[in-house]
Formats: C-alpha cells, sequence, structure tokens
C-alpha cells in the first residue's frame, strides 16, 4: 500500500479486529482487484457496520464493478453516517443516476425474458429487487410472493417482503416474514433487529 493510502487510513477509528481487512481491501483496490477488495471491505465492515469510510469504500468497490445497486446502497449508508463528506455526495449522485437508466433498461429487458421462461427463480427475483429498489412495493410484492409459491425458502423473498410489509405499516404480516427468514437463519443479527422493531410498533 502506498504512502498516501496509508496515511488515509489513520484517524478513522478502525477496530484493531478489522484492520488487516482494511489493508487487504485497501492493496486490492489500488490493484484494481474490485472483486477482492469487496470480499475484504465486507469482512471488515462485519465487525464495524457503523463506519462510514468502509461503507462508502465498499460501495466504490461495487461502484468500480459497476454494480450500481450495491453501489447506491452503500454509498447512501456512508452518507447516512457521515452527511458532510462532498465527495461522497456527488458520487451517491452519479451513481444514483446510473441506478436509474440501467433501472430502466434492466426491467423491460427481465420483463421481456420472463415472459418466456415465467418460472426462472433468478429472474423473478431480479426483477423483483429491481421494482423494490425503485420503490415500486406493490409488483415487488407480487414478484416475491410469485418466488416463495415456486420456492418458499427462499431467503431474499422473505425478507424483502418483510421489508414492504413494514414500510405498509403491516406489522403483523412484515413479522410473520422475518421469523421465517429467521428460522432460516438464526445467528443474523439484521432479522432479529426487523422481529424487535416489529414487535415495538
Amino acid at each position: 500500500i502506498d504512502k498516501a493510502n496509508l496515511s488515509n487510513l489513520q484517524g478513522l477509528n478502525l477496530d484493531p479486529s478489522s484492520l488487516s481487512f482494511v489493508l487487504k481491501a485497501t492493496y486490492f483496490y489500488q490493484k484494481k482487484n474490485y472483486q477482492k477488495s469487496s470480499i475484504y471491505y465486507c469482512k471488515a465492515i462485519a465487525l464495524q457496520p457503523n463506519n462510514a469510510y468502509l461503507n462508502f469504500k465498499y460501495g466504490m468497490s461495487f461502484y468500480k464493478l459497476k454494480d450500481w445497486v450495491e453501489a447506491h446502497k452503500y454509498i447512501k449508508k456512508a452518507l447516512e453516517l457521515d452527511p458532510t463528506k462532498q465527495e461522497w455526495k456527488v458520487q451517491f449522485k452519479t451513481t444514483e443516476k446510473l441506478l436509474q437508466n440501467e433501472s430502466k433498461l434492466s426491467q423491460k429487458e427481465l420483463k421481456i425474458k420472463l415472459q418466456k421462461d415465467p418460472t426462472n427463480e433468478k429472474l423473478i427475483e431480479k426483477y423483483a429487487s429491481l421494482l423494490f429498489e425503485n420503490k415500486n412495493y406493490w409488483l415487488s410484492q407480487f414478484q416475491f410472493g410469485k418466488l416463495l409459491e415456486i420456492n418458499p425458502y427462499s431467503e431474499i423473498a422473505l425478507f424483502k417482503l418483510g421489508l414492504i410489509f413494514e414500510k405498509l405499516s403491516d406489522y403483523d404480516s412484515a413479522l410473520n416474514c422475518f421469523n421465517k427468514v429467521a428460522n432460516l437463519h438464526t445467528d443474523s443479527i439484521i432479522y432479529k433487529y426487523h422481529i424487535w422493531y416489529c414487535y415495538e410498533r
């Protein structure tokens, strides 16, 4: 890692347990191996989920891989954790435009593919996820429902349906989805958080 990148890591409140992952992530990012950098940023974030810098760099790894959905998600989270970064705001707006453009094209393409192969789980999941990202919750709910008919144990369908019901203030339905997915993955903190959140409503 060059001196500039190494100095940038100082003062970031990095946990000692995550430092080795951050150093590896920084190294691979420098080498333009964004696939590997994303892996190590992910491991670092698992230890420090509320570190704004790590979320931004994780998002930028996805940006370099042209995965606008994940890039948008983590850059947005970074800004929520630290709204003072002007550079991040510019990057967020750029990513948002790319995501919107891709979504319009992707939705049309996926609809055509689904007409030819209506029971393809991966296609339904992608289409439903795009609708969710664009806040088209009614159609997204319908598509995730179709996915559950094909695969009742689909983690993403159960979780996203739970989020949709939560956004619509249907907490009983949301709780039902979160409990089902938590039973599949009992060690997941995020599912337990949403179960608690719904109980409190």
